[in-house]
């Protein structure tokens, strides 16, 4: 069996053309005489200083070049990437999952879009029902503060049986006592509730303003008014 064979040649100026065509036929005889014989593949890479290498075995201080494959009569049938060092696996991974979510990011958009699109007709149809919910939270917010009212009269008329009590230097029942404390309790309770409520319609207000900024730019883009 033949031994491995090596050949090293200086990169040529693409005008010489007859350096071209010597190199060309040296790898064609060191692939029949190596790699065809032994049913090897034949590599060709640029080291660092410029030199053209042809082999049928690649040196392991090589394998981060990439190289080509030749076939038989010395032309290319493949390319091959070297060996990467692990700061350059950890780039890839790091680029792979970004571009990862960028597709998955534009996908989302993409569906966004359409739901957009296929909800609303124009930028009115927006606003309308951008109001329609914020109206139908203001009306729980009204029957809240309804409640409140209700609940502010019963504690007035609570407060003011334990004071006749202590005006007649009677005690003040535990019973009334908790009834006040709670109350009291409710009436906050439905305070909190009244300000989540405008916090939400808040939100719907900024919700419905990015729908209409999305929807404009989608109108731009296919040419059509918004409105």
């Amino acid at each position: 069996m033949l031994a491995a064979m090596h050949c090293t040649v200086a990169k040529p100026p693409m005008t010489l053309r007859t350096n071209i065509v010597t190199i060309g036929a040296a790898a064609a005889l060191l692939f029949s005489g190596a790699a065809g014989a032994q049913g090897k593949s034949l590599y060709r890479w640029v080291d660092e200083n410029g030199k053209v290498h042809y082999s049928d075995t690649v040196p392991p201080e090589q394998s981060r070049r990439d190289r080509d494959v030749l076939n038989k009569r010395g032309m290319t049938v493949d390319r091959l990437e070297g060996a990467k060092t692990p700061e350059e696996i950890a780039a890839e991974e790091r680029r792979r999952k970004r571009e990862e979510r960028e597709k998955r990011l534009a996908a989302e958009q993409a569906e966004k879009d359409r739901i957009l699109l296929a909800t609303f007709e124009s930028e009115q149809d927006i606003l309308s029902a951008r109001e329609d919910k914020i109206d139908a939270v203001e009306n729980i917010i009204q029957i809240s503060k309804g409640r409140t009212k209700k609940l502010n009269r019963r504690l007035a008329s609570l407060i003011d049986a334990a004071a006749e009590r202590e005006r007649a230097g009677k005690p003040v029942p535990q019973s009334l006592q908790d009834d006040i404390k709670e109350v009291r309790a409710q009436i906050e309770e439905t305070a909190q509730f009244i300000e989540r409520k405008r916090t939400e319609q808040e939100r719907i207000r900024a919700e419905y303003e990015k729908y209409i900024e999305r929807y404009r730019e989608l109108m731009a883009e296919a040419g059509r008014p918004s409105r």
